[in-house]
Order: C-alpha cells, then sequence, then structure tokens
C-alpha cells in the first residue's frame, strides 16, 4: 500500500454491488495518493470476494473484515481507529465520489495542513439557495464552530467530512460513548474542539449523495431509530458559550423534526404494528425534545398527532394520505422493519 498523508476508509454491510460500482469511480483517482480500506462488516458475501479483481489491480486497496457485525456505529468508530496516517475520510458504501474528489481532498490538506476538520459542501446545504456557499470559510474554535455552521445535517452526513487523525484519535472514548447516536463521528468532532481546533467549511463538492428511492426501502437507514438517538448528541461535552448553545440546541431540535414529521414515519407501520407500539414510539421521540424548549403550536402538534393514531378512521385517513403525499414526491415506502434497522 502507498504511505501518503490520507486515508480513505469505507464501511460497508450487504451493500457489495453498489460498493463495488461506487469503486470504479474512486479508485482510478487514488493511485499515488492515498490508501483505501474498506472494513466489512461481516456481510453475508465477503467483500473481499467481490471485489477480487480490484484487490489485484490496485496495490493500494485493503479489505478488512470484521469477525462478527458490530453495528453502524461500531464499523464507522473501527474506521478511525485503524487510520495511519495523517488524515482521514470516511465514505458511506451508498455515496459516489465526484470525478476530482481525491485530488480537491489531497488540495484542501496542503492549503490547510493545521486544520483540524474539513467540511466540504453537498446538496444537503446547496437546496436551500440562502446557505450555498460561496467562498470556503474557517472557523476557530468550537464557539465559532457551531457559529458557522450553515447545515447541521451537512456535519452529520459521512461522506463530506476529513478529519485530522492525530486531533480526534484521543477522543475516540467519546464515539464509543456517543454510538448509540448514530453518528458517533459527530461525537467524536465535537468532544474533540478546543478554543485554538481549526475547521474549514469548503465550497467544493466531492460527494454525489446516494438519494433514496421507493424502490431500495430496505437498504435505508431507520429515521425512526436517528429521531430517537440523535438528540443524545446534546450531552456531549463541548464548552459553548449561551448563545452557541442555544443554536447547537436548536440544531439539534431540527434534527429531530416536528410531531407531525414524526408521525407521518411511524404511521407506515400503521397495519404492521401494535398500536400501543406505536404510541410508545411516538411519545418517546416527541419528548427528546422537550428539554430543548417547544412552542405552544408544538404542543398542540402533538396532541393532535396522538389523537390521530388513538381513533382508526382519522390513523387510516392519515396513512393514506400520507403514502399519496410521498408517492408523488418520490420518497421512500416501505415493508421493511425500520423499527430495528440501524
Amino acid at each position: 500500500m502507498s504511505d501518503n498523508s490520507l486515508t480513505i476508509t469505507i464501511p460497508t454491510y450487504n451493500r457489495n454491488a453498489i460498493l463495488k460500482a461506487n469503486l470504479q469511480v474512486l479508485l482510478p483517482q487514488t493511485i499515488n495518493l492515498c490508501n483505501i480500506i474498506v472494513i466489512d462488516n461481516h456481510s453475508d458475501v465477503s467483500v473481499e470476494e467481490t471485489l477480487r479483481e480490484e484487490l489485484n489491480e490496485y496495490p493500494n486497496l485493503k479489505v478488512v473484515r470484521n469477525k462478527a457485525n458490530v453495528g453502524l456505529s461500531g464499523n464507522l468508530i473501527k474506521c478511525f481507529e485503524i487510520c495511519k496516517t495523517e488524515w482521514v475520510w470516511l465514505i458511506g458504501d451508498d455515496d459516489k465520489t465526484l470525478p476530482d474528489a481525491v485530488n480537491t481532498v489531497c488540495e484542501y490538506t496542503a492549503k490547510y495542513p493545521d486544520a483540524h476538520y474539513i467540511n466540504f459542501t453537498s446538496d444537503l446545504v446547496n437546496r436551500n439557495p440562502k446557505l450555498v456557499r460561496q467562498t470556503d470559510t474557517e472557523a476557530v474554535g468550537a464557539d465559532e464552530f457551531i457559529e458557522k455552521i450553515d447545515d447541521f445535517s451537512n456535519v452529520v452526513f459521512l461522506s463530506v467530512g476529513i478529519y485530522k487523525t492525530s486531533q480526534v484519535r484521543n477522543y475516540i472514548r467519546f464515539a464509543y460513548l456517543f454510538s448509540y447516536t448514530l453518528a458517533p463521528h459527530t461525537a467524536l468532532l465535537l468532544a474533540s474542539l478546543n478554543e485554538k481546533s481549526k475547521i474549514i467549511f469548503s465550497s467544493k463538492e466531492i460527494i454525489s449523495r446516494y438519494i433514496v428511492g421507493s424502490d431500495d426501502g430496505e437498504n435505508t437507514w431507520s429515521q425512526l431509530f436517528i429521531r430517537l438517538s440523535i438528540p443524545t448528541l446534546y450531552e456531549i461535552p463541548v464548552k459553548l458559550n449561551k448563545i452557541n448553545q442555544d443554536k447547537f440546541n436548536f440544531l439539534i431540535r431540527n434534527g429531530i423534526g416536528r410531531p407531525i414529521r414524526i408521525l407521518s414515519e411511524i404511521i407506515m407501520y400503521l397495519n404492521k404494528k401494535e398500536k400501543q407500539e406505536l404510541f410508545f414510539l411516538y411519545n418517546q421521540i416527541c419528548h427528546r425534545m422537550i428539554p430543548f424548549g417547544v412552542s405552544a403550536f408544538w404542543r398542540v402538534e402533538f396532541y393532535l398527532g396522538k389523537i390521530i393514531l388513538y381513533i382508526p378512521p382519522l390513523a387510516n385517513f392519515f396513512a393514506r394520505l400520507n403514502e399519496n403525499i410521498r408517492k408523488k414526491k418520490g420518497k421512500v415506502i416501505t415493508n421493511a422493519d425500520m423499527f430495528n434497522r440501524i
């Protein structure tokens, strides 16, 4: 394997075909520039077997197979543990790198050698005309980092972040401690920030984000579990002033969503789960928001959602309405058990 300053790590589980297709774009970019380590979370079909041709052709590619499935978060954390180079870039197995992505990343790590973390832009930011990054922005310290975040989901988005290994490795215990969030990389980053940490918000794109379609719900992350777990990030011991603590709370609250949004995810299981189970999950997720402060309108919406779930005709009507809206927007309608998929 080449001995360079960047390692690309790709955690994967049972997505052999899409991983192989995405590597066709990524691998030719990496020759003499970086190492690639694919961490196979004990897939049903060994990734090493699937990538036999690529392993023979590219000496900088390596596959590490876990002896057992350690869960999504466990596999992400292993990416940080296994990296021995100055920088580490984690890429989701279902995200496609743009044709010149590796060169772009290498240009930035050379331009900002003292950076703690580099966050590249994506469609998550650019979907809002008011947030589009025209130029690179620099932040120093945790307060300024929170202050200058344009879209928190783009920080949580795994594939657009480049980490200085030496700056984050000593805080890996926080990744384990907050593995429940499904964003251990974000927990690790936040916990590792100090008053001198330099963060770069780049105006360049390096990833074409995988967009879930209505026919591939089996392979999606559980939005319900994300909404249930992401508020735990609030407990990370990051020192912020009052203004930025409030903004951090707001960013997390937005990650959970309004009760109507939560209800629209839960209602898809109306005829697949017991009513009490749906009630419990709705209450659990919504109650995660209360410590962050909720408006009177939010409370009305919350109780309205409970009434809809409680009265069968209303629940059935809302379920049909939700399904029609999702079909028109091309959003996922799945038969998979999203309660347990993490």
